[in-house]
């Protein structure tokens, strides 16, 4: 019975995901001390060797 609950609950689990599945938007939030604008490479710094 564990093993049937178990298989049905992930059955409705992936049901649900694929039903709501939206593109949604991605939010990436870096949070870093002591760092400029400068000191990154894709703003023309060379990266350290």
């Amino acid at each position: 019975m564990k093993k049937l609950t178990s298989i049905l609950s992930l059955l409705l689990l992936i049901v649900q995901n694929l039903l709501s599945a939206q593109d949604h938007t991605n939010v990436i939030y870096i949070m870093a001390d002591d760092l400029g604008v400068n000191v990154v490479s894709c703003h023309g710094q060379k990266p350290p060797d």
